[in-house]
């Protein structure tokens, strides 16, 4: 976990905010920035009777459901120690997922299905599609597995960052693996996401990128799983979260609904325009990067975000289902057209946008209300909420100023659900 030294004056602090907190839909800190102090992270020691993944899927028949809890709760098991890169726990979580590839009949990628590389192991699996003139186009599924491990001495386990992402990936490949796509699908496992390893060469999505064990021409799309299984707050419930979907030229049509939780698409500018610039928040990046239509899937940041009580008690199996079942009703409707998905640049925002961020603002105002609204600051919050619901019932295409102003209401409410000083963030 990154502490943020926070600046000087109300200015400041809102810059800070926003830099530190808008991966609230996110499953990353980001680089150390000048004035931080990075924590003592060390290994834990694993016991050699630390319990194996055997009890789940595919190795044992359970419920989705079941499946879920299974995977969460031995990815984020104490024997495991939080994971950390280049840790014997995070050793034993990459030997049980190449497991369950092996187990669920994924074929390796030339012949390997681990890709080694300076800081981790990225564990690769194929399920390969059924129709020959598709069978070289390729959607890549990826969730990273790594957490921050034990920090001044705390072990923090990282149920939902990223156990919760990881039980995600393997309902898919559950959920995929006897539909018959025409396209084939890579399931990746990555390492290395955590600081300090993001947003350098060596975290694993960019590794992965950089050595790409497919050929560029073949990866048509990828899909992110992070944070697959929190509420905002307690009491919140839903919605799942899809992301990215402007980068497609022709945009899956995303379903309504999933599991009984409303799924909600939004623009990634609404959680990357930064003050200090554009920056991505997860494994898409890379992908984003070689101009790769991407989707991110997530249920956002909750308040156990890098926290000791991110366990998996803190876990809704349930959602984490449906978060699954969603994203593979996208990847089934990307391989039911025949042209590839197209890469588009800076799509502009839309009233899609502006009525995802008036629902999110109405939520942390409503029955079951945001602890971080306080009374005094509802009034403001009110006028916020009032403003995006007015752009959300327009109509016709968003004009800049008004785009701008989701973006910013989406950065606020974001800021408002961090570490940050309430008042700080809707100044």
């Amino acid at each position: 976990m990154v502490e943020l030294t926070r600046p000087h004056g109300s200015s400041c602090l809102r810059v800070a905010a926003a830099v530190l907190t808008a991966a609230l839909l996110t499953g990353s800190c980001g680089p150390p920035r000048s004035g931080e102090t990075l924590p003592v992270r060390t290994h834990a020691t694993v016991a050699p009777t630390a319990p194996g993944a055997s009890a789940c899927w595919p190795h044992q028949p359970l419920t989705p459901t079941a499946n879920v809890d299974c995977w969460v709760r031995y990815l984020a098991s104490p024997a495991l120690g939080g994971r950390d890169n280049l840790s014997p726990g995070g050793a034993l979580a990459a030997e049980a997922i190449a497991g369950a590839f092996d187990a669920a009949g994924l074929k390796p990628i030339s012949g390997k299905r681990r890709q080694p590389f300076p800081r981790g192991v990225n564990i690769l699996g194929t399920l390969p599609g059924t129709a020959p003139a598709l069978h070289d186009n390729m959607i890549v599924v990826g969730a990273h597995f790594d957490h921050i491990g034990v920090v001044n001495g705390q072990a923090f386990l990282g149920a939902n960052d990223n156990a919760s992402g990881v039980a995600a990936l393997i309902e898919m490949i559950r959920l995929l693996k006897d539909k018959r796509l025409r396209r084939s699908v890579v399931f990746v496992a990555f390492d290395a996401e955590e600081p300090p390893d993001y947003l350098t060469e060596t975290m694993g999505s960019r590794w992965f990128v950089d050595h790409l064990p497919i050929p560029r021409a073949s990866l048509n799309a990828m899909v992110a799983i992070d944070l697959a299984g929190g509420d905002l707050w307690e009491g919140a419930g839903g919605p799942l979260f899809v992301l990215g979907l402007e980068t497609f030229t022709l945009p899956p049509q995303t379903p309504k609904e999933a599991g009984g939780y409303a799924v909600r698409s939004l623009h990634l500018r609404a959680i990357e325009d930064l003050p200090t610039g554009r920056q991505s928040f997860s494994d898409y990046g890379a992908f984003y990067d070689i101009k790769v239509p991407v989707i991110f899937g997530t249920t956002g940041r909750s308040p156990h975000y890098h926290q000791p009580s991110d366990t998996p008690e803190n876990v809704s199996a349930a959602k984490v289902v449906a978060l699954a079942e969603s994203l593979v009703a996208l990847v089934r409707e990307l391989d039911r057209h025949d042209t590839p998905p197209r890469w588009r640049h800076d799509a502009p925002l839309t009233r899609e946008d502006a009525r995802t961020v008036a629902h999110l603002w109405g939520l942390a105002l409503g029955s079951s209300p945001s602890p971080r609204v306080p009374k005094a600051l509802r009034p403001t919050a009110g006028l916020i909420h009032q403003r995006i619901v007015e752009i959300a019932r327009g109509t016709g295409k968003l004009p800049a100023a008004e785009a701008a102003a989701v973006v910013r209401a989406s950065l606020a409410f974001q800021c408002l659900h961090s570490d940050m000083p309430p008042a700080a963030c809707l100044r």
